[in-house]
Order: structure tokens, then C-alpha cells, then sequence
């Protein structure tokens, strides 16, 4: 069950509902384009196997909260480019996929346990070598440019 309910909402006045409206959808729209250009700067820096922060629960209270503005006749027209992400917000995302994909590899410890190669801890120290050395040079300037080579056509229409 979402945190928020469309009937929760009957209870605020239109300011208050405007002030958690824009706040609910300006978080929103941070880690989502948080969580994309994070998938980006990995691409970047040729990490093409990375595990997604889950925002399932995220999007269902979203879509509540949509749902809500649409029964009240409040129209909502952004762009996932309007909100402006900091490295902070880049960073947390980047230090959560980092746990995901420790997550997945103790899950599949045995994939290295049977190869000959590279061991397991060997793994481990490498991924979260390459996180540390990605998350602490982390600029502003990478940020920008992770932002400028995401699809521009990718706006969020509710």
C-alpha cells in the first residue's frame, strides 16, 4: 500500500495541496533524472552492467498524488530537464547502485567460485574500487555532460 491515498488529499486546501504537489513532483523528477544520468555517467566510464535503483514505490505514490491534482483539475506539464540534480543526489545514487551490485554479487558468489579467473573478493574490491574512484572525482562538469547526452526527447508528460 502507497503512502499516499487520492482521498487522503480532499482534506488539504489549494495551497496546501499546491505546496505538496510541487514538492512530491520536484522529488520525483530529481531521482529520476538523478537515477539516469548516474545510468550515464556509468556508460561513460564503460560500466555497462549496473543494477537500477528499484522506484517502484516512488512511482506508485507519484501517480497518486497525479491523481489527486487531475481530480482537482490541476494540469501538470514538466520536464524531467526542468529540475536541476546536484552532485549530492548523483552521488547517493551512485553509492546505492554500488550496493546493488555487491547485492547481486554475493547472490552469484559462485559464478567465481567455478572460475578459474578472477575470484570473488578480487571482484568485490574491484567494483567498489571503481564506485570510490567514480563517486569522489564526481564534477559538476560530468554531471553536465551525463545530462547534455541524455535523450532530449525523454519528457515526462502527466
Amino acid at each position: 500500500m502507497s503512502a499516499y491515498q487520492t482521498n487522503e488529499f480532499s482534506s488539504f486546501n489549494d495551497v496546501q495541496f499546491m505546496n505538496l504537489l510541487q514538492h512530491t513532483i520536484e522529488g520525483y523528477l530529481k531521482f529520476k533524472k538523478a537515477c539516469n544520468i548516474a545510468k550515464q555517467i556509468l556508460k561513460d566510464n564503460c560500466h555497462d552492467f549496473f543494477i537500477s535503483v528499484d522506484s517502484a514505490e516512488k512511482d506508485i505514490n507519484f501517480n497518486f498524488i497525479v491523481r489527486a491534482a487531475n481530480q482537482r483539475n490541476v494540469s501538470i506539464d514538466l520536464s524531467i530537464y526542468d529540475s536541476e540534480c546536484s552532485l549530492e543526489e548523483v552521488s547517493y545514487i551512485l553509492g546505492t547502485m554500488c550496493g546493488l551490485e555487491l547485492s547481486w554479487l554475493d547472490e552469484h558468489r559462485y559464478i567465481f567460485d567455478a572460475d578459474d579467473g578472477i575470484s570473488f573478493l578480487e571482484e568485490e574490491e574491484k567494483t567498489v574500487s571503481f564506485y570510490n574512484n567514480l563517486i569522489s572525482n564526481l564534477s559538476i562538469e560530468q554531471i553536465c555532460e551525463a545530462e547534455d547526452s541524455l535523450d532530449s526527447e525523454y519528457i515526462l508528460y502527466l
